[in-house]
């Protein structure tokens, strides 16, 4: 049942009477690739307080120390939480320090070609399969979108339409490149005149669908877009290393910083 209005405010009270007196960061400012900061803090609870303290959504006493290292510049929060109620006791800021970084981008153009490329000497293996129209690929801040319109032939029967749409998330881990399929979808569209499709018909599109969509082009999507971005970086220098990687509007964007 929800609090009634009395133990509101109680709880209300009880995070009155809690309050943060030290909290910080050591050092505050940091460089990439595993440097560390120490968080330090000190709360002041009454006890047995029904308050319960969390830093960044994870419980904690009190006092105590937790070692960071963040990728970019990034705000630490105490919350006090007692039954709904909950109230920031305080913050602290480490900055990721990123003079010595480089940044650049890869455009949309780029991508697009490589997808169609990849596309076109991926198809020549695959003869149930030819496409309609070239690959389409827009990359945006939500991930690089690919759609694939393909034919497939089927003998002695009608050829349906199947339309293929992925989507790529693109992050750095440990350095290197990450390219993580975010969604993947298939549609199969018959001529207007077929009128019943058997079960036979059905599972030969169902085998193309499993073993050369699933199977062969959407992992050879995944690793030549990996390659793609792993050869504009090789292009940088030898002493730094990748750091951030994301999408924006028409590119692709990446830091390298000094390892």
């Amino acid at each position: 049942m929800p609090p009634t209005s009395e133990m509101l405010e109680k709880a209300a009270e009880a995070l009155a009477a809690v309050s943060l007196q030290s909290f910080t960061a050591t050092p505050s400012t940091i460089t990439p690739f595993g440097a560390d900061s120490v968080l330090r803090w000190k709360v002041k609870r009454p006890t047995g307080s029904i308050v319960r303290l969390f830093l960044q959504g994870a419980s904690i006493g009190t006092t105590g120390t937790k070692t960071v290292s963040p990728e970019q510049t990034s705000v630490f929060r105490i919350v006090a939480r007692a039954l709904t109620l909950q109230r920031t006791l305080g913050s602290v800021t480490v900055n990721v320090d990123s003079s010595g970084c480089i940044s650049s981008s890869i455009p949309e153009s780029t991508v697009q070609l490589t997808v169609r490329n990849a596309m076109t000497a991926q198809l020549a293996s695959i003869p149930q399969l030819s496409q309609r129209s070239p690959a389409s690929v827009e990359v945006a801040s939500n991930g690089i979108t690919v759609k694939l319109r393909f034919a497939i032939a089927i003998n002695n029967f009608a050829d349906p339409d199947l339309n293929v749409d992925f989507r790529f998330t693109l992050r750095a881990s440990s350095g290197q490149a990450v390219v993580t399929i975010t969604s993947f979808d298939t549609e199969v569209s018959w001529p207007w005149w077929v009128t019943v499709v058997t079960i036979g018909i059905s599972q030969i599109v169902e085998e193309i669908i499993a073993n050369r969509i699933e199977k062969e082009i959407r992992p050879m999507l995944q690793t030549k877009l990996k390659e793609m971005i792993d050869a504009q970086l090789a292009a940088l220098p030898s002493t730094h290393r990748l750091h951030v990687l994301s999408t924006s509007t028409d590119q692709i964007n990446f830091t390298v910083c000094p390892v």
